[in-house]
């Protein structure tokens, strides 16, 4: 019977290794998937670096263009003020106001 015994136990414990290896197969299965997940994490990760980069690139060409845009306007209004001009045209609109009056 001792015989018997042994043999049961070493079976009982080939069972068990197999169960723990089977543990062990389903632990590196989902390492794997986890490693995995992190991996495409980081390639999204870096796809939206990338956009972000191109979209702040736009974004700072667009305040160019508009700080551009602005100088440009404030320049044109600037060198279609004619000083004079409005001085003849304010006194003529005071000769009208003065005119109505006595009416």
């Amino acid at each position: 019977m001792a015989i018997e015994d042994q043999q049961e136990e070493k079976i009982q414990f080939e069972i068990s290794l197999l169960g723990d290896l089977s543990a062990f197969d389903e632990l590196e299965l989902k390492v794997v998937n986890v490693i995995s997940a992190l991996a495409e994490a980081r390639q999204d990760n870096e796809k939206l670096n990338n956009e972000i980069a191109v979209l702040k690139a736009e974004l700072e060409t667009a305040n160019r263009e508009i700080k551009s845009n602005s100088i440009q306007l404030g320049e044109t209004l600037n060198s279609q003020f004619d000083p004079e001009k409005e001085r003849k045209i304010r006194e003529k609109l005071q000769a009208i106001l003065k005119k109505l009056e006595e009416f």
